[in-house]
């Protein structure tokens, strides 16, 4: 009895490597969906960051802190977060200002829930 040759791949051997592609190609569209909405998370915590430090500014420009916190509702700043976006400014009589800016996003939660992030700034005026 003679021994043939293997020429090519057996239809099991093709099958095992689609599987394998199969599975690498979900695991890799899995976690550039986890990248798009982590630098969407840190997209808005950059925002709120700059809000707070408008803010300030504001404030030591000579503006009131009802006044600051009344132009926050432009929808130019709270359009730019998903759950809105609320603005809380403590001015102490000791010239301390505390701006806090809190917002709710839906897509950073783990299974559906929603995301509380804040971002605190204090500075001495």
């Amino acid at each position: 009895m003679m021994m043939r040759l293997q020429k090519g791949f057996t239809l099991l051997e093709v099958l095992i490597t689609v599987i394998i592609l199969a599975v690498g190609l979900l695991g890799l569209a899995a976690l550039h969906n986890l990248a798009l909405t982590n630098a969407q998370g840190s997209h808005h915590h950059t925002l709120a960051t700059a809000y707070a430090y408008d803010a300030l500014d504001r404030i030591r420009a000579g503006e009131n802190a009802g006044a600051v916190q009344a132009s926050f509702a432009d929808p130019r700043y709270s359009n730019n977060f998903p759950g809105g976006l609320t603005v809380n400014i403590a001015v102490g009589g000791d010239g301390n200002v505390t701006v806090t800016v809190n917002w709710t996003d839906d897509r950073l939660g783990d299974g559906g829930e929603s995301s509380q992030n804040q971002v605190v700034v204090r500075s001495r005026i």
